[in-house]
């Protein structure tokens, strides 16, 4: 069953009164192919770099699916060890869409990693941009 935002956000609001000790975890059974192929890119992406949605997207060959990859990434559990934080968008900024994975958590893994932001809370494609280079020579064509 997929869940809405909304009741993401009731389950969490019900832990936050006390109601239940631990939020429902919202997890699949199953994944897509799509998504298989999205949390595989992101994987690969190393520790102290960035991608973004777009760039993901394309190197899934497909990159008119930046939003699509934006959702899969949303979809993953909590505890998930997919390094889901190092995928930004276009502008080097953090994205606020998903309730899931907070922004300032996003922020906080990535300073941890080394990645730093300029005073608008920017990163820099020229220093921490990944192009998935590596990424590519390594995987077989799609068919």
């Amino acid at each position: 069953m997929r869940w809405r935002r909304s009741q993401r956000a009731q389950a969490r609001a019900q832990v936050h009164r006390g109601e239940t000790k631990r939020a429902p975890v919202h997890t699949k059974t199953t994944m897509t192919p799509f998504q298989e192929r999205v949390y595989r890119v992101v994987s690969a992406i190393p520790s102290g770099t960035i991608a973004s949605y777009g760039g993901v997207a394309a190197l899934l060959g497909q990159p008119r699916a930046a939003r699509a990859v934006g959702s899969a990434l949303c979809d993953l559990p909590e505890e998930s060890d997919v390094p889901w934080w190092r995928v930004v968008n276009r502008d080097g900024e953090i994205s606020i869409s998903c309730i899931h994975h907070g922004p300032r958590l996003q922020r906080v893994l990535l300073e941890s990693e080394g990645v730093e932001f300029d005073e608008s809370g920017r990163i820099s494609w020229e220093r921490f941009g990944w192009d998935g280079v590596e990424f590519s020579a390594e995987q077989p064509a799609e068919p």
